[in-house]
């Protein structure tokens, strides 16, 4: 693909056109918003995720691209709500509790990081 080949803005051009041609196909949402995460451009992600979402709501990719953005921009209310939409689709997804560790973490808690770290080393050691 051509984000293979580091032309990004091919990549970017031809993820409209596919969006374009079918506004409805979730994995080009979900494309766009890693593209627009990749370019350094997080409101074009956070939008793409979610209207990737909006598309396939009980789907966890979405989910956790956005949640995952939200907690590397430290929007922790706004992940927190992400993160329990995903605890009801996906209760056992190592993503749910790895993203609380960030979120845990980042905010200064680091026995609720560490007990969530645990979590995720019980499903993936």
């Amino acid at each position: 693909m051509l984000a293979g080949e580091k032309d990004l803005q091919g990549a970017v051009a031809a993820v409209a056109r596919a969006i374009e041609v079918s506004p409805s196909h979730y994995e080009a949402w979900l494309l766009r918003a890693d593209l627009a995460r990749a370019s350094g451009d997080s409101a074009a992600s956070g939008t793409a995720y979610r209207k990737a979402i909006e598309i396939k709501p009980k789907d966890v990719q979405g989910r956790v691209g956005l949640a995952s953005l939200l907690v590397a921009s430290g929007a922790f209310d706004d992940a927190k709500v992400q993160l329990d939409e995903l605890r009801k689709i996906a209760p056992t997804h190592q993503m749910v509790n790895y993203l609380q560790a960030m979120v845990e973490f980042r905010k200064g808690n680091h026995a609720a990081a560490r007990d969530a770290v645990l979590l995720v080393l019980k499903v993936a050691p």
